[in-house]
């Protein structure tokens, strides 16, 4: 990877905002949000959908952008109406993490940036982790985050593994022939299922 200046200059400079600005919350609260959603969504977003973008560089961008953001839009409008107000689906209703703090440290305010830093450097982070328990107000609820991260990877890797060696040795068998058409329908449906999810999942970090 390509070492340029800009990599650390920007997070320079965002480190010296966080510093002047924590001790004012109501200017860290909205530094903090626009931080959180900015580092939160260029870090998981790419992982989301970066494969789906990429299989469908022949079609049209907008395309792309209108079928992702009204996903995006319905899950996003689905839960403030059905949480009253809450854009998370009430994942930050858990002790420890349903109070909106009064005041700001610094760390806080500079977790994001932390997270754009490891995002730009490529290095495998958990964003729930990351930036949730910079503003954990106990110990317990980033235990049970701690908790719920490590078995949810365990499951994947185990499924991954397991549907691996299922089906490679049909991929192998059908991997130069052509694709069915009912391949790219599904391609989108399941994009925007792992899409929609995401959001569910990861607004929290954003409204947090």
């Amino acid at each position: 990877m390509k070492f340029i200046k800009s990599d650390l200059l920007i997070p320079f400079i965002l480190s010296i905002v966080c510093f002047f600005a924590y001790p004012y919350p109501e200017v860290a609260m909205w530094l903090v949000f626009f931080l959180a959603s900015y580092s939160a969504i260029a870090n998981d977003s790419i992982q989301t959908i970066g494969t789906f973008i990429a299989s469908n560089a022949d079609k049209k961008w907008y395309y792309l952008w209108i079928y992702m953001g009204s996903i995006f839009l319905i899950t996003v409008t689905y839960s403030w109406i059905n949480y009253g107000g809450d854009i998370s689906y009430e994942r930050l209703a858990s002790k420890g993490l349903n109070e909106a703090p009064q005041q700001f440290k610094f760390l806080q305010v500079f977790a994001p940036v932390v997270l754009l830093i490891l995002t730009r450097f490529r290095m495998p982070v958990s964003t729930s982790i990351l930036l949730l328990s910079a503003f954990a107000t106990q110990a317990s609820s980033i235990t049970s985050i701690l908790q719920k991260s490590f078995f949810g990877y365990f499951i994947a890797f185990a499924l991954a593994i397991i549907v691996w060696l299922l089906t490679t040795n049909l991929f192998e068998k059908y991997k130069n022939h052509k694709p069915s058409k009912l391949w790219l329908p599904l391609q989108w449906i399941s994009s925007g299922a792992l899409w929609s999810t995401w959001i569910m999942q990861d607004m929290a970090n954003v409204a947090v």
